[in-house]
């Protein structure tokens, strides 16, 4: 038995291709990446392993997301983001030299 993964380009995470194998939920890429959080902050409830039995119970409830932009000019995150931002370029041209991408692509 085997299943297939896609592997993110961007942090080459990978992720089962099906939804019902935990996968990658395409409809998502259809947001604005400028609209879309690229850092959650998550509050750790009880749960298993964190001071509370049972499952179902607890888990990381996100209570703040920051956007690329808004993460670029806040010192708490702009290193971070800077980061991401050099990855994304760095991306970008070598797709450009590769040919996967053409300039009239991002243009």
């Amino acid at each position: 038995m085997s299943h297939t993964n896609v592997v993110c380009p961007f942090c080459l995470w990978n992720r089962p291709i099906k939804p019902s194998e935990g996968g990658i939920p395409f409809g998502e890429f259809e947001r604005s990446p400028s609209e879309t959080a690229v850092i959650q902050v998550r509050e750790v409830s009880p749960g298993p392993g964190r001071g509370r039995k049972g499952k179902g119970v607890g888990g990381f409830p996100v209570i703040e997301e920051v956007s690329f932009e808004d993460a670029l000019g806040d010192s708490a995150y702009s290193e971070l983001a800077e980061e991401l931002k050099s990855r994304l370029i760095f991306m970008i041209k070598d797709y450009l030299k590769t040919g996967i991408l053409d300039i009239e692509d991002i243009s």
